[in-house]
């Protein structure tokens, strides 16, 4: 028995993907599944069920996966700290606060509202030992200014471009990246409270770093009285609207509970982590402990020194 076979010729044009092209001609296999970002597919769930999707990967093991987080807490609660820190820990490959395991690349910090001057202060803080300096890890850039959004979407792009094992980068602060044009769109009365607005601004953050493969952490403000008491929902207390909080992958909230010497906590949430029980956290100056287990020469206490429950960052101002 003879079976006539048919062959379809379809012309790609220039910059046209593959993937849309054979959705377009209904071309695909029963078995193929595109991209979640591929927009009106129906994805049958039997067959979903049977494909091997990897586990979302995390960049800082349990608070920062890949795509986008939210860091938060008050003024002076030491956020600009957390973002040098971690991204010196992502550079170097060592553990994050002493304890996260980290998947090392490059890492850029987004100091904003800083400058060169207090940057570098801080970088030599850290990397101070009893006999010099360690070296400055090659994989950390930092940079003070950038274009906001949407230009800023490309502008990561082209790190990424530029630097293939690139994993991190920090947006310190938020209110510096949104824009004119979003900024004019939020001063708008919203019947919603701004939560349409909040998302269109950050979705497309998300959806870069998901097809990048990296995390994006952008650092915002908390309102006056947030505290971790086991009351309110403290992920609550981020200025602005509730979208903030829906849109990310991960939410870390810094807050500091003493004036005088830095203590607090550090508390997070994700899709893949909830009901964690806050991180005591306390603030004091370079120590000269040292570390064997380390990665690298840098004393793990200046990076984030952990006993039982407490940590220590650098002493520093943010």
């Amino acid at each position: 028995m003879s079976t006539k076979s048919r062959c379809r010729v379809i012309e790609l044009h220039k910059d046209e993907d593959v993937k849309e092209l054979l959705l377009k001609h209904s071309l695909c296999s029963p078995l193929y599944v595109p991209d979640a970002e591929t927009p009106n597919v129906l994805y049958s769930a039997s067959i979903l069920k049977k494909i091997d999707r990897p586990v979302p990967e995390f960049i800082v093991d349990s608070i920062i996966p890949v795509g986008l987080t939210l860091l938060g807490g008050k003024k002076k609660a030491r956020k600009s700290v957390f973002c040098h820190q971690v991204a010196l820990a992502v550079s170097l490959g060592i553990p994050a606060l002493g304890q996260f395991q980290t998947k090392q690349g490059t890492a850029i910090h987004c100091a904003l509202e800083e400058d060169d001057y207090w940057w570098n202060k801080r970088m030599s803080m850290m990397l101070a030992t009893e006999n010099g300096y360690d070296p400055t890890p090659p994989g950390l850039f930092v940079t003070f200014l950038v274009d906001p959004l949407p230009k800023l979407l490309s502008t990561i792009e082209n790190w990424k471009r530029d630097s293939p094992d690139l994993k991190i980068i920090f947006l310190d602060v938020m209110r510096l990246i949104v824009g004119q044009e979003n900024d004019d769109k939020l001063k708008k009365g919203q019947p919603d409270g701004g939560y349409s607005s909040w998302y269109s601004i950050l979705m497309p953050l998300k959806r870069l770093a998901k097809k990048l493969e990296i995390a994006i952490v952008i650092v915002h403000h908390m309102k006056k009285g947030t505290k971790s008491d086991g009351g309110d929902d403290i992920f609550d207390g981020f200025v602005g609207s509730t979208a903030l909080t829906a849109v990310t992958d991960s939410n870390i909230a810094l807050t500091k509970i003493c004036k005088s010497k830095y203590q607090g906590t550090l508390e997070y949430e994700g899709r893949m982590t909830r009901d964690v029980p806050p991180i005591a956290l306390a603030f004091d100056g370079p120590r000269s402990l040292s570390d064997s287990k380390m990665k690298s020469s840098i004393n793990s206490d200046r990076i984030f020194y952990k006993t039982a429950a407490m940590a220590r960052f650098v002493s520093v101002d943010s």
